[in-house]
């Protein structure tokens, strides 16, 4: 540690307010100070930079639940689309050929209308 010189000093030269002031034992502490903020110094300037970027408006923690709203979105649409190709549940294609008859069948029957007043009344006789 030759860079570091903090030799005796010669208190003769000294004023006799700074002779009392002085004190040797300081020189050993302001010395480990130095080489400690040294050592500090030269640590931080041999560390490898960091490699993830850092930078304003990057998302921050806000992202994840909109990322996470649209990858549920997302499934949900996969799921419907493939449920939408699947048959219903039980029907075969023997039900089917049945169904095509029934259906022919309950064509030819009209369908009865309700009106709303039927239905008015309805509702207040249910609940009178």
């Amino acid at each position: 540690m030759t860079e570091y010189t903090n030799g005796p000093i010669d208190r003769r030269r000294m004023t006799m307010k700074d002779r009392s002031d002085y004190s040797p034992n300081n020189r050993a502490s302001s010395l480990s100070k130095v080489k400690s903020y040294q050592a500090q110094n030269n640590y931080q300037t041999n560390q490898r930079p960091n490699t993830t970027v850092h930078k304003p408006g990057s998302g921050g923690f806000q992202q994840g639940a909109y990322a996470q709203g649209v990858r549920q979105a997302g499934k949900r649409y996969e799921e419907d689309r493939a449920e939408s190709y699947r048959p219903e549940y039980g029907e075969t294609e023997a039900e089917d050929v049945n169904n095509e008859n029934t259906e022919k069948e309950d064509s030819n029957k009209p369908e009865p209308q309700v009106t709303a007043k039927q239905l008015a009344k309805a509702a207040k006789d249910k609940y009178v």
